[in-house]
């Protein structure tokens, strides 16, 4: 049981590597890695290292220290044949994925698989029964459980934290330094926007050498933003991509935020995803660390406890050109309004990113942060004086306005005035009358009879910024008395506190036109547009916390007759609340979602749409009833929610319906057959969510390939059976549900998920002549396969 620790000792100092004081390196396969800790897996982080085995098995796994074994866990799954190894300073070490255990273990577990007849199960030995040494052997790399050839090695400290190996003296050969690759700035409310959009904005970064990146130009941004960072790191000798150690974010040389990655609670696991950036992961713009701390997020990576620590106030808290309802207790505004948020004065500052593993090598990002004052103008026109007028939303001084025409509905535009060293006409909520400053006005340009004219406007002030562009359109006095009735499409995207509108009209406007919606408590609010084409325009509506949603929208046009058109919208959501206990249905009452109180990290403002006609898009499947989908897809959730559909009450076979979702557009996913007989329904549990729908599974496995073969003939008394089986939709999963049976007694063979492959090697010699071997598989939606090969051993 005991290995020569003399000749182990004396290889680790000659590599100069692995070598530390009171622990050794687990495992002589190789001293590179695959994956570090606390890199980012679907909703949780890696606890440990990956230790590089080349794609090869077998190679020895060591006690790093002196302990015993304190738990044995198997599985076809996750770590597959893990040990839980407590060192004498009371740490647990796990090794997961092995092969096999050494001797004594694994006829231990042997024992206990033909005990209770299963292949999976856990095991809690006392800690007098295996005890072992520094240097000895506990086992062998493999790939069992989830992935390539490779070992997971694990510390946990006294709390059962897993903690980062490095910390506890391991040494790897690492002198590269981390690659960054994007930066990231985000909006945070419906008052803050960045390079004038309320959408996120990421930017490329430029090498510039030595391990700097800069960006190309200075980020444009107002009011509450937070930073986020695209970056991996390398080492020596291996090709694998690798997470950083620590990222930090500077504002004019002061550290704002930090993070760094020693250890975690397994308690906390799932809040991976609010540490990263989730959003961006789910729509496929790559994986970003939040450099903020994020609603939900408690998690110890950071030396502040601040609930907004890292997120920056640019400029004053109301950015200028937005008009009233802004405050610390405004709709849609992070409360509480000091709590960790850093006020960065408007004018223009240096940030800087610096990421680092943990040996020290560190990679720098350096860009410009300038407060966006870009202002919002606005073109009015009287067609009675055929004169234009450019009106401002506040008092910024612009110095000359540039109007542009276009006589093609847009396409090309060309320079038609330029105002200079005019007074602005201050726009304010109750004057809306034009005020007769002939200095501030402009004639208009003819329009040929039977025509339109764009027009365009874009203000600049003594910097050379520029305001947003303004548009208006006007026709001849043939065209005036033409009724307009533009129709409106809204195309909504939903934040965590506020939803990007953009409108699209189907005909070009005289004149901007108002958008107002109503809270729930009655107050009115007027969006503010930003013009981005001649038909299109986009804003942002506050989410508060007290609309429980819908909301009612007016979009009011202007004619240039002076007549208005008023059309009616609806901001379709349902709001729920963190903590809130509550069940919400789609329009047919046939889905419904159920949060329990703990299902949440943050409020969220649920929408969902059903599709019957969709069911025809899938031929291959037999979906029953409709398809649903439940927005937001991009929210991760904490506890998750439990998502029910019922089925007809006269279904001939709901034991064959399961819940399932859509992956890529093209494929269904099993989650659920939770059936409740009395009120016909199918249920599953998700993490997030997504498009589902009810689906039958009639289909048996299939059994591709059972060895030895039917009516073979083999010389070997001790064989490996094996056999091959898949299933098309709900799949195969437990014990249960593989059964292989050799001569009538079933076997503990062992499943590999990742190849579809059952295996047994038979530990005494088969007797000669005849043997049977049989093969019984059944999906999760209780369809069965089985075959039955006779065979005779030589």
């Amino acid at each position: 049981m005991h290995i020569n620790k003399v000749v182990l000792v004396i290889v680790f100092l000659v590599t100069g590597l692995s070598y530390s004081q009171d622990l050794i390196w687990p495992t002589d396969a190789s001293h590179a890695m695959t994956s570090s800790f606390a890199e980012s897996r679907p909703g949780r982080f890696h606890a440990g290292l990956d230790i590089k085995t080349w794609g090869r098995e077998g190679y020895k796994i060591f006690a790093i220290g002196s302990g015993y074994v304190s738990r044995i866990r198997v599985s076809p799954y996750g770590y597959g044949r893990a040990i839980y190894f407590t060192l004498d300073t009371g740490e647990t070490v796990v090794y997961g994925h092995q092969k096999k255990f050494n001797r004594e273990l694994e006829e231990y577990v042997r024992r206990q698989q033909e005990k209770r007849g299963v292949y999976s199960l856990q095991l809690y030995p006392p800690s007098t029964r295996f005890r072992y040494f520094q240097g000895d052997i506990l086992g062998y790399t493999g790939q069992t459980g989830v992935g390539y050839p490779h070992l997971h090695f694990e510390i946990r400290d006294k709390s059962s934290r897993p903690i980062n190996p490095f910390l506890r003296g391991y040494r790897v050969q690492d002198s590269v330094a981390p690659t960054i690759t994007k930066v990231s700035v985000t909006p945070l409310d419906a008052y803050s926007t960045v390079d004038g959009d309320w959408r996120p904005g990421i930017f490329k970064v430029i090498p510039t050498g030595n391990h700097h990146y800069r960006l190309a130009k200075p980020v444009l941004a107002c009011g509450r933003i937070a930073f986020g960072v695209s970056a991996f790191d390398r080492m020596d000798g291996v090709t694998n991509k690798f997470g950083s150690y620590k990222n930090e974010l500077l504002i004019d040389d002061q550290v704002v935020f930090s993070a760094k990655y020693d250890r975690f609670s397994y308690a906390e696991n799932n809040q991976a995803t609010l540490d990263r950036d989730f959003r961006f992961y789910v729509q496929g713009k790559g994986l970003f660390y939040n450099l903020f701390r994020d609603i939900g997020n408690h998690l110890s990576f950071y030396p502040s406890a601040k609930k907004f620590y890292g997120v920056l106030n640019f400029g004053d808290f109301q950015c200028t050109n937005y008009p009233g309802n802004v405050g610390p207790q405004a709709a849609g505004v992070l409360t509480p309004y000091t709590d960790g948020i850093v006020s960065v004065s408007d004018s223009m500052h240096s940030f800087k990113i610096i990421v680092r593993d943990f040996w020290g090598n560190q990679s720098v990002v350096e860009g410009a942060l300038l407060h966006d004052k870009r202002d919002t103008i606005k073109l009015d026109i009287d067609p009675e004086t055929w004169t234009g007028h450019v009106l401002y939303d506040n008092g910024i001084d612009m110095k000359q306005c540039t109007i542009s025409v276009s006589r093609d509905r847009g396409r090309t535009w060309h320079h038609f005035s330029t105002i200079k060293d005019s007074e602005p006409l201050l726009l304010t909520s109750t004057s809306e009358n034009i005020a007769q400053d002939q200095d501030f006005s402009f004639e208009l340009p003819s329009v040929v009879p039977g025509n339109e004219l764009y027009l365009k406007a874009q203000a600049q002030d003594d910097n050379g910024d520029e305001s947003f562009p303004a548009f208006a359109v006007v026709s001849d006095q043939s065209f005036q008395n033409v009724p307009l009735n533009p129709v409106f499409s809204i195309e909504s995207k939903f934040y965590d506190h506020y939803v990007r509108l953009e409108f699209t009209s189907t005909k070009a406007l005289f004149a901007l036109p108002q958008i107002v919606g109503i809270h729930d408590n009655g107050k009115k609010e007027t969006l503010r547009l930003i013009q981005k084409s001649t038909k299109k325009y986009y804003g942002s509506w506050p989410l508060k916390r007290d609309d429980l949603g819908p909301i009612p929208l007016s979009i009011t046009t202007f004619s240039q007759n002076g007549k208005t058109t008023v059309q009616r919208r609806w901001l379709l959501f349902k709001t729920v609340r963190k903590g809130q206990k509550k069940a919400i249905r789609t329009n047919d009452g046939l889905c419904s979602i159920d949060f329990p109180p703990g299902s949440l990290f943050k409020n969220i403002f649920v929408r969902t749409s059903m599709d019957s006609e969709g069911l025809y898009e899938f031929p291959a499947y037999e979906i029953i009833g409709s398809i649903y989908s439940i927005e937001p897809k991009d929210v991760a959730l904490n506890k998750g929610v439990t998502v029910s559909i019922k089925y007809p009450p006269n279904d001939p076979e709901p034991e064959k319906l399961a819940i399932y979702y859509l992956v890529k557009g093209n494929k269904w996913v099993f989650f659920g057959n939770d059936r409740n007989i009395g009120l016909n329904t199918i249920s599953g549990h998700v993490s997030s969510f997504g498009t589902h729908c009810l689906i039958r599974d009639t289909v048996p496995p299939e059994i591709k390939y059972l060895y030895p073969a039917e009516g073979s003939r083999i010389a070997n008394a001790t064989p490996t059976l094996k056999a091959v089986f898949k299933d098309a939709l709900s799949g195969i999963r437990g014990d249960e549900n593989m059964k292989m049976i050799l001569d009538g007694k079933k076997v503990i063979a062992e499943y590999d998920p990742e190849k579809l492959l059952l295996l047994y090697k038979v530990r005494n010699p088969l007797t000669k002549g005849q043997h049977v071997l049989a093969l019984h598989v059944r999906d999760r939606c209780g369809n069965a396969s089985q075959q039955t090969h006779s065979f005779w051993v030589n």
